[in-house]
């Protein structure tokens, strides 16, 4: 359970930090769309390696996350040249992601509880950015409407990928007895977390 938690903390701050970048400072141009592109390709490398991340693939789910990073900073660096009254802001974001960007880097060099700890230390130092962003930047306001839509549909998605799981769970025992339970508590616990956010 903590290693699924520590995880999916990893894409759900991935998820976070693009949408609250997008939210603000979206130019929706093609280089912004090919970027995220390139964000959703890295995603999926996280993905891809998320059964073994910890173990045999914690280098592929490293640079997958890694790659997020690199783009997002490119892409706070380029709004950093061209919106000068949120400089500020972007700076301590900017500075955050890049302490981010090398725990992560050197924990490509190593392995075990170390490498574990520099994913924790880079995931942390960029959960500072909105704290200091709002007590020393210059209050780049967000779009309020916007973002809960944004991040709502991480979680229609994360529930509809549990509800699915539960259907191909069942499909693939036969319907046998020992899974209905399992399944029945998978459902239950996919709709509480529906029933709470929403």
């Amino acid at each position: 359970a903590a290693e699924f938690a520590g995880l999916f903390t990893v894409v759900w701050w991935s998820w976070v930090t693009t949408t609250l970048y997008a939210n603000r400072f979206a130019s929706n141009d093609v280089l912004y769309r090919l970027t995220k592109l390139a964000i959703m390709g890295a995603v999926v490398v996280m993905a891809g390696s998320a059964t073994t991340a910890t173990t045999t693939d914690a280098n592929i789910f490293a640079g997958g996350y890694l790659a997020t990073r690199i783009l997002l900073m490119g892409l706070y660096l380029r709004a950093l040249r061209h919106v000068h009254q949120a400089r500020p802001t972007m700076a301590i974001y900017s500075a955050c992601i890049a302490v981010g960007i090398g725990a992560w880097a050197t924990s490509l060099a190593v392995d075990g509880a170390v490498k574990l700890a520099l994913w924790a230390v880079g995931i942390a130092v960029e959960a500072l950015a909105p704290v200091l962003a709002s007590r020393y930047g210059s209050n780049v306001p967000v779009h309020v409407e916007h973002l809960p839509e944004r991040f709502g549909l991480l979680v229609i998605l994360v529930l509809g990928e549990s509800i699915a799981a539960v259907a191909t769970g069942l499909h693939d025992s036969h319907w046998n007895r020992p899974s209905l339970l399992p399944a029945a508590c998978g459902f239950i616990l996919a709709a509480a977390a529906w029933w709470v956010y929403f």
